[in-house]
């Protein structure tokens, strides 16, 4: 029985949230080998009696009370992620279900003066919702206008372009950012244990999906070995509308549609569908998995066909690529910062979120506000604020489908669920006529500004000056 590559399979696959295990396991073993020095009762306290090793549960709770100063759900996070990553070792972990230690996080709650710090904390980073002055501000920082595509763009040309097309989907499409860029969802084990009290992998040691960056002269990321075991747009999510010799014809993406772009202009693609899954990262669902669903980027408006230029034009540029690839996985360029020519690249979330907290700063917009989940944010609130009307109107047909020979009640929500076929697939962009048009709807970054604390205002103006 090879007791090693059990351990090793549970530890690369059981879970994903490895990062917080880790770091739970990590600290944890510094509670029993530094601070309590009982390292040779083992990690998994395998040495003790099992009613002691409730206590000692109990007692490694009260430290993250009064040491790591955890409160509330802050104690009942910690103790899930070591018993999630006793789990995974495939140690006992029913110490950490017994009634004495739930007692013991219960009892950890905030006094008034830590309740009122935390809702201030909370209000420091309160993610906003994206808004169209912001995009415009973002357009006019990257300037994917300007890339002449056709030509030799540079390197950060590229990227930049990139990185605009990546928030333009998000916060057309609403996908969740993890279904369009690599994701750290966790970090893959490569130390395997061996017995009882094995020792945990420290924090800074690199896992499997974890990015193996190394900066070269042009500040490139030489290496990329990260896999990531989240969803991530590939070419194979693709399919183009595009006129041929037979009329509008489909084509898959990745080589096919880079043939076709060498000899037809970006006029020809009539429209891109986008195919993602619409279950979660980490977890497939207590029903199993979901049927794909796809959003349309097509011509319905300009604001759209601007998104969709620029998404053919970089397919264009990028060339024949695999459909495994990710789209956002750009060919080697030069750098005009440079002159050199780097590696393969990935644009990941990492790359425009930086963007976007330097840019809200300069507005007096706090850096805690700004985050991938803002597009996702705005992508609801863009669309009930141009949909109104049709959803009035759609509540009131509603009435007249269920009342019809009585077939559901008026509360019903099957027919949503199961019945009804969404023609309309336009997002806000396709919504939208103009830059002036999305930037009528909602009050902007004055918005966001007024809904920052008082404190954190006055920081930010006086930062900026």
């Amino acid at each position: 029985m090879n007791k090693d590559e059990i351990r090793k399979h549970v530890a690369e696959g059981r879970t994903c949230s490895d990062k917080n295990e880790l770091g739970a396991l990590t600290q944890w073993t510094e509670w029993v080998c530094g601070v309590k020095k009982a390292g040779h009762l083992g990690l998994d306290l395998a040495g003790e009696l099992k009613g002691e090793r409730v206590w000692w549960a109990a007692d490694y709770v009260l430290f993250l009370f009064k040491v790591q100063k955890k409160r509330e759900e802050e104690l009942t996070r910690a103790v899930a992620d070591i018993a999630a990553a006793f789990t995974t070792q495939l140690w006992d972990a029913r110490m950490w279900g017994d009634k004495r230690v739930k007692s013991v996080v219960e009892a950890g709650k905030r006094n008034g003066e830590e309740l009122a710090a935390k809702i201030l904390r909370k209000a420091y980073n309160e993610k906003y919702d994206m808004n169209m002055e912001f995009m415009r501000k973002l357009f006019d920082h990257y300037r994917p206008d300007t890339v002449d595509w056709l030509g030799d763009p540079s390197t950060e040309e590229v990227d930049g372009a990139l990185q605009f097309l990546l928030a333009l989907c998000l916060l057309d499409i609403g996908m969740r950012v993890g279904m369009a860029s690599p994701q750290a969802i966790g970090t893959e084990r490569k130390t395997e244990t061996s017995g009882q009290g094995a020792k945990a992998q420290e924090p800074g040691q690199s896992g499997a999906d974890e990015s193996e960056e190394e900066e070269n002269g042009e500040g490139e990321r030489e290496k990329e070995t990260r896999q990531a075991r989240s969803h991530e747009w590939k070419h194979k999510d693709c399919r183009y509308a595009c006129w041929g010799k037979a009329g509008l014809e489909f084509m898959e993406g990745g080589e096919e549609i880079a043939n076709f772009l060498k000899e037809n202009g970006n006029d020809m693609v009539v429209f891109v569908q986008i195919w993602f899954d619409t279950s979660k990262t980490s977890h497939t669902g207590r029903s199993g998995p979901k049927v794909p669903k796809w959003a349309t980027l097509g011509r319905r408006s300009d604001m759209e066909s601007m998104a969709l230029d620029l998404l053919v034009s970089y397919i264009r540029w990028n060339g024949p690529r695999s459909k495994e690839d990710p789209i956002l996985r750009r060919r080697a360029c030069i750098s005009r910062r440079t002159g050199r020519k780097g590696d393969d690249r990935t644009t990941r979330s990492d790359d425009l979120t930086a963007v976007c907290k330097a840019l809200g700063e300069q507005e007096r917009v706090g850096r805690g506000h700004l985050s991938p989940i803002c597009f996702r944010k705005g992508h609801a609130c863009l669309m009930r604020a141009l949909c109104i009307d049709e959803l009035k109107a759609g509540e009131e047909a509603m009435v007249m489908v269920k009342t019809r020979a009585s077939k559901w009640t008026l509360k019903s929500k099957v027919p949503e669920r199961h019945y009804l076929a969404n023609w309309d697939d336009r997002g806000p962009l396709a919504r939208m006529t103009s830059w002036e048009h999305g930037m009528s709807l909602g009050p902007g970054i004055s918005g966001w500004r007024l809904r920052q604390p008082p404190g954190q205002a006055q920081a930010l103006q006086a930062k900026v000056g």
